[in-house]
C-alpha cells in the first residue's frame, strides 16, 4: 500500500498520524507522554517488530534514534518525516536527519 503513495502523502502522514499515535501509546502504556517516555514508547512498540528495528541512544545532550527496515524506500520517506515531526514536537528541536533505502537516522539534542 505505501509503495503506491507519493512522497508528498507519505511525508504527511509521517507528521500528521505518526507522532499523536505515540502519544497515545506512551499515555497508554506509562500514563505519560513526557518526551523520555516517547522514546520509550518508540522502542516498546519495535522491540517485537519483525520488519522494522529502532534503537535510541542517548549520550550527554545528544540522542540518536536509527531505525532500520527491509520496506524500500518509500516507507523510509514516512519514518524520516516521522522521525522530524517527533523530534519538533516532543523536543522543540530540529533533528539532523539522514535516509537511506532501509536505514533512517535521527540525531538532535535533548534538554538536560
Amino acid at each position: 500500500m505505501v509503495e503506491g503513495l507519493d512522497d508528498e502523502t507519505l511525508t504527511r502522514i509521517g507528521r500528521d498520524v505518526v507522532p499523536p499515535l505515540y502519544e497515545e501509546m506512551a499515555e497508554l502504556w506509562f500514563q505519560d507522554s513526557t518526551p523520555e517516555k516517547i522514546l520509550d514508547a518508540i522502542n516498546l512498540r519495535f522491540k517485537f517488530d519483525p520488519l522494522m528495528r529502532a534503537e535510541i541512544t542517548k549520550r550527554g545532550n545528544e540522542a540518536t534514534m536509527v531505525f532500520r527496515h527491509d520496506l524500500g524506500p518509500k516507507w523510509s520517506i514516512l519514518v524520516e518525516s516521522a522521525s522530524r515531526e517527533i523530534v519538533k514536537r516532543f523536543f522543540h528541536t530540529e533533528a539532523r536527519v539522514s535516509r537511506g533505502n532501509s536505514v533512517v537516522t535521527a540525531r538532535f539534542k535533548v534538554n538536560p
